[in-house]
């Protein structure tokens, strides 16, 4: 059986304001043998606040996950193994564990569905969790995070890619949401201004 494994990423918000923090799970869905991986992605230029020692400011990579192997089946497990990394303003990459791709256990209770460790949240974490900071000079506008996940099979290394869509709010975009937001606060409070005087009637 080929192994055959793709990357998926959710951030924590899709439209952001300069200086918001982003949060991104990452996970790795899949079948087959495989003993590691690597995922790399890439920040566009600018993207992230940067401290001094040039990387992202408040910014961190964390994987969850490793393995270990039962003595008395010989089965390979995924295992909760956190381990924290500086994240890199623009180009980052991380190894994989084995744990990310055995199998966990029957994803449908009766039904023989593999699944594995790098599909599930690991004590309420993602299996790769990513933290950043937006730079408050980030481009306004949209942007696109590529994340690659590289894993061997026995013939070649194979590749997945996914595109990681988030949107910087420019001043106008920011000032308009502020705006709706009050014009609604004001108009519920005016809807209940009129519900009150009705039943004083």
């Amino acid at each position: 059986m080929k192994p055959s494994f793709e990357v998926v990423a959710r951030a924590s918000k899709q439209a952001l304001n300069p200086g918001d923090k982003l949060e991104i799970a990452i996970y790795v869905s899949g079948f087959g043998p495989t003993e590691s991986g690597k995922l790399g992605f890439y920040f566009p230029i600018g993207f992230l606040a940067e401290d001094p020692k040039s990387v992202a400011k408040g910014g961190s990579v964390v994987t969850n996950l490793s393995s270990k192997k039962d003595p008395a089946t010989n089965v390979v497990v995924p295992l909760w193994d956190s381990h924290p990394f500086p994240l890199g303003v623009v180009g980052n990459s991380v190894l994989l564990d084995e744990g990310f791709f055995v199998t966990k256990g029957d994803a449908v209770s009766g039904y023989l569905v593999s699944t594995t460790g790098g599909e599930f949240d690991w004590k309420g974490q993602a299996p790769v969790k990513i933290t950043a900071i937006v730079s408050k000079m980030a481009a306004r506008g949209d942007h696109t995070i590529p994340f690659i996940l590289t894993y061997g099979t026995a013939d070649a290394m194979e590749t997945s890619r996914f595109d990681l869509a988030v949107h910087v709010r420019s001043f106008v975009e920011r000032r308009f949401y502020v705006i709706l937001v009050v014009v609604l606060a004001v108009l519920g409070t005016g809807a209940g201004v009129i519900a009150l005087l009705l039943r004083l009637k």
